[in-house]
């Protein structure tokens, strides 16, 4: 497995946003997801600020993360990466490339698959399997989400037997979203 810096919306020369948003590329988050459990829902809640950022990530249909209605023991999780933030500030998104595609145009990333536990699995150990869900301003500018606190986004393997949206296979991404090789 090669590991690889994410580049930031910037790099990517996508357009200015007209209202603070997340620094979310590829993927379709809101019509590819795939579905969490109680198990997955503690394992996020237990990342560092997540927990108190829970009730801003777990809303109603609309934000790109999807609850769903009068279920509170599933929710559906959007299949996306997270460009980095502003380098000088900010350590780069990473991310772990599985495989490329014969012509090389998109890379197959590294996932959490769906498991009984997810104790071994942290940002300090795999930073490649989770990324910080940054925002981005109209000014162009890129920051922390949520009161200055950063949410730990896990990047979950939607191929390893989740249940998912029509669609959504596996973690394939266009190669122009990597900036640097690191290993």
């Amino acid at each position: 497995m090669e590991i690889w810096s994410l580049k930031t919306q910037a790099e990517l020369g996508m357009p200015k946003v007209k209202v603070g948003t997340f620094t979310a590329i590829g993927g379709h988050g809101q019509t590819n997801w795939l579905q969490l459990n109680n198990t997955e829902m503690a394992f996020i809640k237990s990342i560092g600020d997540n927990l108190k950022l829970w009730t801003r990530v777990y809303q109603k249909a609309g934000t790109i993360y999807l609850s769903i209605p009068k279920d509170p023991n599933h929710m559906n999780w959007p299949v996306i990466l997270c460009a980095s933030a502003d380098p000088a500030k900010y350590i780069r998104n990473q991310i772990g490339v599985m495989e490329y595609s014969k012509n090389k145009s998109q890379f197959r990333a590294a996932g959490i698959p769906e498991l009984p536990s997810y104790h071994d699995f942290s940002p300090e150990l795999q930073p490649w399997l989770f990324h910080g869900a940054y925002t981005i301003y109209p000014n162009g500018g890129t920051g922390l989400t949520f009161n200055g606190m950063l949410f730990q986004m896990p990047i979950f393997d939607p191929a390893s037997g989740f249940k998912t949206s029509k669609g959504c296979k596996g973690l394939w991404y266009p190669v122009k979203f990597l900036h640097e090789r690191i290993s």
